[in-house]
């Protein structure tokens, strides 16, 4: 399904929204979890926004970043009255967690830290084609896994996520580590 193949098309086509949370380094990013492959689908139907959360699969042999199928039920109007002619995103969340401020050391040395959130996501944008068919024409990711904080800090929260020890936390833990590893190396 979607799986870490929208992830990987990033490499060719990532636009951050912001410089600090761009993906750095040649190495495979994260993924979407495969068995999870519910996309947000935002599109525009009679000059409204409409938001529907429906599976996608990505076909990759589909053009150069892919295509995403989908179907909806019978009963849903946005299958027969969405726009052809503007473009639609569908978003992917993947790995997320909450970051402690108590993790930054710079917090015991000087008290200015605040609660965040680190997070994954892929934004997938392109025109329908009946059916549901979305051929991609730009793939746009966010990465903000705490590459705006000081190395101390980071560490901190590599800790602090490791210390929560559920699955989400010991994954954002890895990427941030790995962020670190990556920006050390000449």
């Amino acid at each position: 399904m979607i799986g870490g193949n929208v992830f990987a098309r990033l490499r060719r086509s990532e636009r951050a929204h912001s410089n600090a949370f761009r993906r750095i380094g040649s190495g495979n990013p994260p993924r979407v979890d495969a068995r999870a492959p519910l996309g947000t689908w935002i599109t525009l139907v009679d000059g409204e926004i409409v938001v529907n959360h429906v599976p996608f699969v990505l076909d990759s042999s589909r053009g150069p970043l892919g295509a995403l199928f989908a179907h909806v039920a019978r009963a849903n109007p946005v299958w027969k009255s969405f726009s052809t002619t503007v473009s639609s995103v569908v978003v992917f969340q993947g790995v997320e967690s909450y970051i402690s401020p108590s993790w930054y050391p710079s917090k015991q040395a000087h008290g200015k830290a605040v609660p965040t959130w680190n997070y994954v996501t892929v934004h997938a944008r392109g025109i329908h084609i009946v059916g549901i068919e979305i051929p991609i024409r730009a793939l746009r990711g966010k990465w903000k896994t705490s590459q705006n904080r000081s190395p101390p800090d980071r560490h901190g929260v590599v800790d602090g996520l490791r210390a929560k020890g559920d699955h989400a936390a010991r994954e954002m833990a890895e990427l941030v580590a790995r962020r670190i590893e990556l920006e050390a190396q000449p």
